[in-house]
């Protein structure tokens, strides 16, 4: 949070973002055809008051950002989950601490950004962490050459120009190349068979470390659950045991 204050400040936007408002309603105002303007209800919680009335706005453009990550997806149960497991599930978007896994063996299910944040919370605490993963994923880190966070290279026009010059698969092979500079994701049963820029980039720092200590171990896809109530079974007719905890990331 310091980190995007300081933004905020050093380019003097704080005084455009309005904190504690409820957008109600967005709909085309009378003249949107002409000029493409819309119409807002807002409700302003900044008095501490609960239930403020709604003012009407007007904008020329709206933007609609709230992800496509809003709201959780469970997947499906696994053959033997609800008959079998006796263990906690319990999607990442409902853990808000990982204390309530310390000690515990925890099976994270999938590495993308959600996933990888909960895998690298709960590595220094719980017993054991292993991500189920289907395919592989390519890791990035924020902390860039130099200290620096590293959007602060990649967001340059020399940069646009390179990837707009050069073939995808030579600059997907230089992102090879250099996400691999850290760690070998084929070493650590991560490298996927698409490109870097193929699918989405997981960016998390802690959790190379925590896979070259073991702290958190990577695994092949989920397909079942043992009668014992605490084995899960891979896709490679492994299994993992006294398993305490299944959270789809």
């Amino acid at each position: 949070m310091a980190y995007i204050d300081a933004y905020a400040a050093s380019f003097n936007f704080a005084r455009l973002v309005r904190l504690e408002h409820e957008v109600v309603s967005v709909r085309p105002s009378p003249t949107n055809e002409v000029d493409g303007s819309w119409t807002l209800l807002v409700k302003n919680y900044q008095n501490g008051n609960d239930d403020p009335p709604a003012a009407e706005e007007h904008f020329s453009a709206v933007y609609i950002c709230t992800g496509h990550h809003g709201q959780k997806r469970m997947p499906p149960p696994l053959p033997g989950q609800t008959e079998h497991f006796t263990g906690e599930v319990v999607h990442a978007h409902d853990v808000k601490s990982g204390a309530r896994f310390r000690g515990k063996r925890v099976i994270v299910v999938g590495l993308g950004n959600s996933g990888a944040d909960l895998a690298a919370e709960l590595g220094p605490i719980a017993r054991q962490v292993y991500v189920s993963l289907k395919r592989g994923t390519w890791v990035s880190y924020r902390v860039g050459p130099f200290g620096r966070p590293m959007d602060h290279y990649f967001l340059r026009r020399a940069v646009q120009l390179l990837i707009d010059w050069l073939p995808l698969a030579v600059f997907s092979g230089l992102l090879h190349q250099l996400l691999n500079f850290r760690f070998d994701h084929r070493r650590y049963c991560l490298q996927p068979e698409t490109l870097v820029l193929g699918q989405h980039i997981t960016i998390n720092d802690a959790l190379p470390n925590l896979l070259i200590s073991g702290r958190v171990v990577i695994k092949g896809r989920m397909v079942g659950f043992e009668e014992d109530g605490r084995s899960v079974l891979l896709e490679d007719g492994s299994k993992l045991e006294d398993i305490d905890a299944v959270s789809p990331g």
